[in-house]
């Protein structure tokens, strides 16, 4: 059980100072900023890259002269779209495939062996993708590499394993607060560390971004104290032992086949994927916030795999300085949005109309990005989207309230895997588009709106869909902490494995409010899990401002492989 959980709440900060929980915010701040210093130079960098490859000699697309040769201006035209292709597959493989498969691992490994060794791996791996872009700057190595090590990295979340630390040391009624905290410090970092890198040339970005890495992996080793104590991990192998037996035995039952044992394993996911399915469309309202939060899924992840190459190709004058401006400005909107804004609102309109005004948000923005005529056009149209990412916490928080106590984990749970899909394919059809209207050799007009203009008509889709919700659907009665308990109350094992990706606790939903914490902070805290996963591997996208900071349906959170930086 958590070492809190038996005790009476403290006051927040005494129980962050006598815990030592405290230590973990001045390490995710430094550990986030170095990240993000060399963020605003890879999309320039990546661009060049595939335009070097496409002219067969070195180029430098933002350098290169209004009398180029036409070759090498196409090269440079058409690396844009290279770029977008190849971090949305990286993206469709990480995080549709990978990530599905090694994140609970690591969650369950965490619970066995601590948190802090876990902290050192993501540290670690994020070191691969900064030495990698050093190693072209210096030596020429090819940056292929970089999106080879994306795919299997983006596990790696150390903002998964600060929720699981604060679980482990705070009292329940103190952990959603400490969540937003985290949330509020990872905001500032994004903020701070583009604009710093900004000022300097890419590789001492780099090597700066290696050395507070390096810090931080030594500020984990004598400095962070283990969440978990050993009795916690001893429970934790105790049950892995039982768990292990079990299986023995029904394997033993199965005549000793483990083709059998397999069949049956087969069966339970099928079954868990046939139970999810029923739950997302066992009504009409529930079929309405599944087809919004699906289109939403669409657009947002669409949309941070593309945006910077975007707006670099559509505003030729679109440099780096302008990339840590896109960083700013989501950290500064997101972080109003998700403290000041939404909170009101929801008391004032009641999440139908909120969920109404965040889609209309989110349509306004993609029309003002497709036309973007200017750099603080653009700008002023992603600030507007920032609205856009009071979305998903409303469809979540509807969902919740219409849904028995008992399966609330399963909703949640069923919603997180129908988000998945639409987060892989989202990255495809945008990449798709974006070739498709501006390659040199496409027989399709020039237009690198085009997505755009794809995602504005799903968010009136979206829009048209969230109108015929019943108003009172989300209990919009109470203020927005009131809902927050609603929403959470009575998480289930799916929501806590999905949110914390099962290394929030040891002990189960049933004795550990950690999972409800984190389900409430969803928006907040569960996207920005999975944004972290973007900053921590160095950047698999194709250099979307959204990568850091969400814009389209989705909260700004912080990513630890920034999808913003390619």
């Amino acid at each position: 059980m958590s070492r809190q959980a038996a005790q009476p709440a403290q006051p927040l900060l005494q129980e962050l100072w006598q815990t030592k929980a405290w230590r973990l915010f001045p390490l995710l701040f430094m550990y986030m900023t170095g990240l993000t210093l060399l963020v605003p130079h890879v999309p320039g960098i990546m661009n060049d890259y595939f335009a070097q490859r496409r002219a067969g000699h070195t180029l430098r697309c933002d350098e290169l002269p209004t009398d180029a040769p036409v070759l090498d201006m196409a090269a440079c035209r058409d690396a844009h779209a290279d770029v977008v292709l190849w971090s949305s597959w990286t993206s469709f493989f990480s995080n549709s495939l990978v990530s599905i498969v090694l994140t609970p691992l690591l969650g369950h490994w965490s619970d066995l062996h601590g948190r802090k060794p876990f902290f050192l791996v993501a540290q670690a791996c994020s070191c691969i993708p900064l030495t990698i872009v050093l190693l072209y700057l210096t030596y020429d190595v090819p940056l292929l590499w970089y999106y080879v090590v994306q795919v299997f990295i983006s596990s790696l979340s150390s903002v998964t394993v600060s929720l699981a630390f604060i679980a482990d040391l705070l009292s329940p009624a103190n952990r959603t607060a400490t969540f937003g905290l985290i949330m509020a410090m990872l905001s500032v970092s994004v903020i701070v560390g583009p604009a710093a890198g900004a000022a300097i040339d890419p590789i001492s970005a780099a090597l700066a971004a290696l050395a507070v890495v390096g810090t931080c992996a030594l500020y984990t080793l004598f400095i962070l104290p283990e969440s978990l104590s050993p009795q916690a991990i001893e429970a934790a192998r105790t049950r892995q032992q039982q768990q292990q037996q079990q299986q023995q035995q029904q394997q033993r039952e199965a005549g000793g086949s483990s083709s059998a044992l397999q069949r049956s394993a087969s069966g339970v996911v099928a079954t868990s994927t046939l139970r999810a399915a029923r739950i997302l469309l066992r009504s009409p309202l529930f079929k309405r916030l599944t087809l919004c939060m699906m289109l939403l899924g669409v657009v947002s992840e669409g949309l941070q795999d593309l945006l910077i190459q975007y707006l670099k190709l559509k505003l030729p004058s679109f440099g780096v300085a302008d990339v840590s401006h896109i960083f700013m400005i989501f950290g500064a909107c997101g972080l109003l949005v998700q403290t000041v804004v939404l909170p009101n609102l929801l008391r004032w309109l009641g999440e139908q109309r909120v969920l109404v005004v965040s889609l209309a948000a989110s349509s306004v923005q993609q029309l003002i990005l497709a036309a973007a005529p200017s750099k603080n056009i653009a700008l002023l149209g992603l600030g507007v989207g920032s609205l856009g990412s009071m979305s998903f916490p409303t469809i979540s928080s509807m969902k919740s309230i219409n849904s028995q106590e008992h399966e609330q984990g399963s909703v949640q749970g069923a919603l997180y895997g129908a988000r998945a899909l639409a987060s892989g394919t989202g990255p495809l059809l945008f990449a798709l588009l974006f070739a498709l209207f501006t390659k040199t050799d496409s027989p399709l007009p020039y237009f690198p709106g085009a997505p755009f203009v794809f995602g504005f008509v799903l968010m009136l889709v979206a829009m048209a869909v969230a109108s015929t919700i019943p108003s009172n659907a989300g209990g919009s009665a109470g203020s927005i902490e009131a809902r927050q308990v609603v929403s959470a109350g009575g998480e289930g094992s799916g929501d806590g494995e999905a949110l914390l990706h099962k290394s929030s606790r040891v002990q189960t939903p049933s004795e550990d409010g950690a999972g409800i914490e984190a389900a409430a902070l969803w928006p907040s805290a569960g996207l920005t899990a999975r944004r972290s996963r973007d900053l921590e591997g160095g950047g698999s996208g194709s250099g979307s401002g959204i990568g850091v900071l969400a814009a389209a349906g989705e909260p700004g959170g912080v990513s630890d492989r920034s999808r913003l930086s390619s």
